[in-house]
């Protein structure tokens, strides 16, 4: 739980999806248990191990635009695929509490 400096709170969650294909509606099913557990605003960041829409993936017929893809096989020429795999999504009440997020926040400081 994260409080602010307004007195708002905010349950924040790391998350790492399974990278097995078939594993990974374990990731989602924990999802939707700890989106249960609890009322409030939320916002879940991490590496789902998902691809929601093809312009997440480069290798086949998208070119790749600046540093937008969090993963890369680190393989060469036409061999090479980047992928989103990295984000964060938030509930409604998140949404009607803040409107919404930049990245980085303002208050966001990497901690290693």
């Amino acid at each position: 739980m994260v409080n602010w400096e307004n007195g708002k709170e905010c349950r924040v969650t790391g998350f790492y999806g399974e990278s097995i294909a078939s594993h990974r509606y374990l990731s989602w099913d924990l999802l939707r248990e700890l989106a249960r557990a609890r009322d409030g605003p939320w916002l879940v960041c991490g590496d789902f191990n998902e691809i929601l829409d093809c312009r997440e993936k480069t290798g086949m017929w998208l070119e790749l635009r600046g540093y937008e893809f969090t993963w890369d096989n680190r393989r060469v020429g036409k061999a090479n695929v980047k992928e989103i795999i990295d984000r964060g999504f938030g509930n409604l009440e998140l949404l009607q509490d803040w409107g919404g997020f930049h990245y980085p926040p303002p208050w966001f400081t990497m901690v290693l």
